[in-house]
């Protein structure tokens, strides 16, 4: 992954993570019937918090720490943009230790809100670049040949800002 995009605050190079926390469970009814025999419903997907941790460098460390933290409190529903995902996430925990004055070392918890179509469509676009940069395939001719996945990412974030602001089309919105 060569950025991590959290809302404004973007990640990069020390800077992101080694790991991702994803997954969650599938969210179960269980009716046990009479004789041992049981009847599973399968009522959806229950993700589970994103967390990671890492290092804040460079002169705008703290800074960027203070916005992460306004973004916490603020409980403002945030873009998280990186190769293995795109969701729509609110910032449930932050711990921040303060090391120098262009080091902050940080622990983050996101929970990610339920995909919209527009994420849904988003992630898939991700998965093909992050297939297409991890297999470093010769993409002459596609328009891709000079991009890095964190422009592609950047891009997404945008399109998912812009789905967010859908403009009526012959009058049918």
């Amino acid at each position: 992954m060569s950025a991590l995009i959290l809302g404004p605050v973007v990640f990069q190079g020390f800077e992101i993570p080694e790991r991702l926390t994803l997954g969650g469970e599938q969210s179960l009814v269980i009716h046990r019937l009479p004789g041992g025999a049981r009847v599973v419903d399968a009522m959806g997907a229950d993700d589970t918090d994103i967390s990671w941790s890492g290092l804040l460098t460079g002169p705008d460390a703290l800074e960027r720490a203070r916005v992460l933290d306004s973004l916490r409190i603020t409980g403002a529903a945030l873009l998280l943009a990186g190769a293995p995902v795109i969701r729509t996430v609110l910032i449930a925990s932050l711990e921040l230790h303060h090391i120098g004055p262009w080091w902050v070392e940080y622990r983050i918890r996101c929970t990610p809100l339920s995909p919209s179509l527009d994420e849904l469509v988003l992630d898939v676009v991700a998965s093909a670049l992050a297939v297409v940069s991890d297999a470093d395939l010769d993409r002459a001719g596609t328009g891709l040949a000079s991009a890095d996945l964190a422009v592609n990412l950047a891009a997404a974030a945008s399109l998912a800002d812009l789905a967010g602001r859908r403009v009526p089309i012959g009058g049918v919105g």
